[in-house]
């Protein structure tokens, strides 16, 4: 009885091991330090063209882990800016669009019922852009907001992705 006891609990302890192995996920995503480098990069291009604008990078679980504002950069930037990152990232990544423009011209809204305009994090707005690493797999998503015409926010998004591309 002992043996037969100590063999099931040896067996469910081997089972658990096994299992517990099993159900871990690895999930590919950008670093902290990275999306640090990719908001100021962000910002200082804008500013550089007059423009002062926030930024935002969210990781792969969709959280915010950098954040910027420019000098003189109004406040609803911050909001905003996070908003493009999460919906780029989120939205982009199920329907194969790397920028929020492609996703407002593709008019990819999410349910018929227009549902999708209820997700208070959701705003697609041209100036987010699809952060993936050198196999194409997404990492995680930038957002620039101050700028008047959204193409622009999206272009030193891009600028600045172009600029760290390698880290990527």
């Amino acid at each position: 009885m002992k043996k037969t006891a100590f063999a099931l609990l040896l067996s469910a302890a081997s089972f658990g091991s096994a299992y517990a192995a099993s159900g871990v996920v690895n999930v590919p995503t950008i670093s902290s330090t990275v999306a640090t480098k990719l908001v100021a990069e962000a910002v200082q291009v804008c500013a550089a063209k007059g423009f002062p604008v926030s930024s935002s990078v969210v990781n792969a679980a969709g959280q915010r882990i950098a954040f910027l504002r420019g000098d003189g950069a109004p406040m609803d930037t911050d909001p905003v800016s996070f908003r493009k990152a999460y919906t780029v990232f989120s939205w982009g990544t199920a329907n194969h669009k790397t920028t929020t423009s492609q996703l407002q011209d593709a008019k990819i809204t999410g349910p018929a019922d227009g549902s999708i305009t209820t997700i208070a994090k959701m705003l697609a707005l041209p100036g987010g852009v699809l952060l993936q690493d050198s196999n194409g797999v997404s990492i995680g998503g930038i957002g620039v907001s101050g700028v008047p015409d959204g193409h622009i926010d999206e272009a030193c998004a891009q600028a600045a992705i172009a600029k760290y591309k390698d880290q990527l």
